[in-house]
């Protein structure tokens, strides 16, 4: 299963707007959604404090600052679809 990770913080707009489109999303496809706190560990702080919110897709860096649902929903089936024609 694809696993989407935000990396975010508390009074951040872009974060929250982003927290929205994923959970949307995630209505009509299945994926694990974790949220990061970057202000709870000192290096996650210091990698993305500038680029608020970063997305990832089983640990790659898939969006940073704003994300809209075609963009995320597209990312995650051309994923499915490429793993899917590499196992036929």
């Amino acid at each position: 299963m694809d696993i989407i990770e935000i990396f975010s913080k508390e009074n951040c707009q872009l974060c929250d707007e982003a927290k929205n489109v994923i959970k949307k999303v995630k209505m009509s496809i299945e994926f694990d959604f974790i949220e990061i706190d970057i202000t709870k560990d000192k290096d996650i702080f210091e990698k993305y404090k500038y680029d608020i919110p970063v997305i990832h897709l089983n640990g790659v860096i898939a969006f940073k600052h704003r994300l809209n649902e075609v963009d995320l929903k597209n990312k995650i089936l051309s994923r499915k679809n490429f793993i899917l024609s590499k196992n036929k």
